[in-house]
Order: structure tokens, then sequence, then C-alpha cells
């Protein structure tokens, strides 16, 4: 499977199934049906073998622990091991929870406390620190040949634009050391470099906060300068303006607009009518209720935080509890002691140092008649 190129795995081939003939006619090889069924597996190598694979653009996951992953991830964090009531709700979830969970990720990276890809990157760069500069050769914009490391007499060549590499690392898209080499000797931006760079964690504070962003100085640390002076729009917090349409859309768009501002309309009305309705309610025994609702509207200052505000009271009323997400026996028998035994939310982090649990009696008569308690019992409950 890792085998580096055809003659490597023609090798490995005939290592495996090399010649097991023996003198005596009743030898009986004990390997037989697993070289079978690896005959039938090498029938489908372009699925699993590395060297078939090295013309799809994987950037190194070659598993299918991302899918887990964002499974478990749906399951206890967005759903809390919970079973949605409908695919509304489920919907629901995942434009609130989602959103504030993915927001709080891109942040947690954007002010560097994930050291991660920092470290990664750190070491990459390590490994080509003896390296000269002046050996790179230029071929284009966006094309290096960068020497290698081990082998002076080889050179691979690194493409920025699509970040990869002629390497066996890089050749499916993966960010290799010859890639970190370009990325800090010349600044060259690659589509698939971790976020260590402060233009690129301000890039992804903007995806998160949108016009809420602070300034690119916000997320520089210490001892970190900035190498391009530029400063644009999306520097200052601003979002660049969106392009003029185009004439011949100009009336369709104006069309649509005077539609929307209808519907605004229609809605504010309604607004009006339903909080006339709900002011008629209003009397001494919900005068604290209301009391203690007003702060929430009048911290109500922008769109979003309207919006915020509705779906909060849209989940409160119409919050319900909902049936537990099964869990496979097999998935409870794994777990370690202490774990939850149910279908909870299986806690993160280390556990704790001692495990209070009930110890059994003694199965000693004499003992427990001094303790004035029950005789133990060997089998069954109650012990």
């Amino acid at each position: 499977m890792y085998a580096a190129c055809d003659s490597d795995l023609e090798t490995a081939k005939d290592a495996f199934f090399e010649d097991t003939a023996s003198d005596d006619d009743e030898f009986v090889d004990p390997l037989t049906n697993y070289r079978n069924r690896v005959e039938k597996f090498l029938e489908r190598g372009d699925e699993w073998l590395l060297v078939r694979r090295q013309d799809i653009i994987t950037r190194g996951n070659n598993t299918n622990s991302y899918s887990e992953s964002t499974m478990r991830i749906l399951k206890d964090i967005i759903l809390s091991r919970t079973k949605a009531f409908n695919v509304v709700a489920l919907v629901d979830f995942c434009s609130t929870v989602l959103q504030t969970y993915l927001v709080r990720r891109l942040l947690a990276f954007a002010h560097g406390r994930r050291a991660d890809p920092r470290l990664l990157y750190a070491e990459l760069c390590d490994r080509m620190r003896h390296v000269d500069t002046a050996d790179v050769t230029f071929i284009d914009d966006f094309r290096y040949l960068v020497p290698s490391c081990s082998r002076t007499s080889t050179a691979y060549t690194v493409d920025a634009q699509f970040g990869l590499c002629a390497c066996i690392s890089g050749q499916t898209g993966a960010f290799c050391k010859h890639q970190a080499f370009v990325h800090e000797r010349f600044s060259v931006p690659f589509p698939n470099a971790p976020a260590v760079a402060l233009a690129d964690r301000h890039k992804l504070a903007v995806l998160a906060l949108g016009n809420k962003c602070p300034g690119k100085d916000f997320f520089r640390s210490l001892h970190e300068t900035d190498a391009g002076g530029d400063q644009d729009n999306i520097d200052n917090g601003e979002l660049p303006p969106p392009a003029a349409k185009p004439h011949s859309v100009a009336n369709t768009a104006d069309h649509t607009t005077s539609s929307a501002d209808e519907d605004v309309s229609q809605l504010v009305h309604c607004l009006q009518t339903e909080m006339t309705r709900i002011g008629s309610l209003v009397t001494p025994y919900t005068a604290d209720a209301l009391k203690a609702f007003l702060p929430c509207l009048q911290a109500v200052r922008t769109e979003q935080d309207l919006i915020n505000t509705l779906h909060q009271c849209r989940s409160a009323v119409r919050a319900h509890k909902g049936g537990a997400i099964r869990v496979q026996p097999t998935s409870i028998a794994r777990r370690r002691a202490g774990m939850t035994r149910g279908c909870k939310r299986v806690p993160a982090g280390r556990p704790p140092a001692d495990l209070r649990r009930p110890h059994k009696r003694p199965r000693v008569l004499s003992a427990n008649i001094d303790s004035n308690v029950p005789h133990a019992k060997s089998h069954g409950s109650g012990h």
C-alpha cells in the first residue's frame, strides 16, 4: 500500500507471492487463503494503493477520519446526543449552534490559540534550515525548483498556485517541507498552507466576524512584523464595496427590491398588531417578567442582533426534549472505566483521579453481623 513507485510495488508483490513449494507432498501452505484474499484486493488496487492515487488531490488525507470527526461534531456538539424533532429543527440546529461552533473554531485559529499548525509549520521549516536560498531556481511566477535536503543532485518542482510539489508527500497536495521552504523564504502564499501568518489569521477572523472584525494589528503577536505594508479595506475591518450591476439586470433588481420592501412593510404591520395584542395582556402579575425582558429588546442595535434575538425567542418558545440518539451496545462495552454507560455525550479531557464506585460487601457472615447489614449474595443483584 505504501509503495512509492511501480517497481517497489512489483518487488513487494514478488516477495509476498513467492514460491512456497516443498518436497513434502502433504505440505499445505497456511497462507493460501490470505494470499487469495490479497489477490482479490489487488484487482481493486486503484482504490487503495497510494502509487495509484498520486493523481488525486487528497491533501495528504487518505482515510475517512475527516468524515468520522465531522459526524462526531454533529452528534456530540451540535445535537448534544439528542434527536431532532423534525427536519426543520435539524436545520435550526445547523444554522444556529453549528454557526456558533464554527465561529468559535475560526477565532481560536485567528487568536493563535491552536498550536498544532504552528508547530507543524516550524517542524517542516527546520528540516530545510540548512538549505541555502540562493540554490532555488525560479521557473516562473508560481513555480520554483527547490533542491532536496538529503540528496544534492535531486530537485523538486514546487507549484505555489495549486499547492503541489514533485516529492512523494506533495504530489497529492499535502503541505510538504519544500512548500514550507518557499513559503517562509519568499513569502509566497499557498492554498494549502496552515494559517500561521498574520494575514491568514486576520482573514479567518473576517470570515468569522464580518464587519465587526477589528483591524489586523489586533491579531499581531508580540514578536511578529507585517512584511507587506499594504492596508486594504479588509485590514480596517471594512468589507470591499459590491461591484456595480450591469444595466441589463437593473430593472429586474429594482423590481425585486420593491417587492421585498412591500413584504417588509407587511411584516412590520403584523408585528405592530401582535405587539398591541401582547400589550393588552400586561397585568401587574406579568409586569415583573416584562421588566426582565425589556433589556433584551433594548440591546438590539443592528440587524444581526435582531436576527439572533428572534431565533433565541423562537427556540425558547418551541423548546422540547427529544429522544436520545441510541448507542450500540458494543460501543458502550468498549468504554473505559468511569465513563457513562448511557446515551449521554462522552466527556472529553482528563478523567477524574478517583472513581467513587460502591464496593461489594464482603461475603463474611460474622463481619456483616457485626456491621448490622444484610448478608451479601454471591449472585444476582443487590450485592
